[in-house]
């Protein structure tokens, strides 16, 4: 089976949709995720544009391994909310150093959407779930460019933002189903913040 290489248009909107899910962890992560945020779009640009080739296996290894490197610094060796999601996080972002195919489209998109939902453990006003349902459909819209992709680009024919309409709205009643019907179960496990910090005076 041949892979199929993905347009530019579902190459930007999967760029677009995991940097928009990091959003809401920009409160706890370390000053070197975004360095390696910015190094991985850089090369990822270089190897668009054809000046470099994605990387080989030993640089991809050099890399996870300063990734886990610095995840275990975070965490400080304990498991904890903030050092898994940077976890993610650090996964999330080196797949787009092998960003190519439609396979690869695919799996970047959920790899979004649950960093996007796993920023919700940190934080859940109305403004960061407004931004999730931003992020939503970038993701959304990233999936449906990914799978209208075929072998000479995306097909002209394919409104990608019109489609994605399509789907969320057909969506929103099962949404609403689950949200007024489903019952509110207590969480399976707890595992504390790293921020949580005994505080005096009055709560917000």
């Amino acid at each position: 089976m041949i892979a199929v290489a993905l347009p530019r248009k579902a190459l930007l909107l999967q760029v677009l949709a995991v940097l928009s899910s990091l959003l809401p962890h920009l409160s706890y992560l370390p000053i070197w995720l975004y360095l390696m945020v910015a190094f991985v779009l850089g090369w990822r640009w270089l190897v668009y544009t054809g000046h470099l080739s994605f990387p080989g296996r030993f640089a991809k290894l050099i890399t996870v391994i300063l990734a886990c490197v610095g995840v275990y610094t975070l965490s400080g060796g304990q498991i904890s909310l903030e050092g898994s999601s940077a976890f993610l996080i650090s996964a999330g972002v080196l797949k787009l150093l092998e960003l190519a195919t439609r396979r690869d489209g695919i799996v970047v998109v959920f790899i979004a959407l649950f960093i996007q939902a796993s920023g919700f453990l940190f934080h859940q006003s109305i403004l960061y779930s407004l931004h999730g349902i931003a992020t939503l459909v970038l993701a959304c819209a990233a999936m449906v460019a990914t799978q209208a992709a075929t072998r000479t680009g995306l097909a002209s024919q394919v409104p990608v933002f019109g489609v994605t309409a399509k789907l969320l709205l057909t969506a929103l009643p099962f949404m609403l189903i689950v949200y007024f019907l489903f019952p509110r179960l207590g969480p399976l496990w707890s595992v504390a913040l790293q921020s949580d910090s005994a505080l005096t005076g009055l709560s917000e």
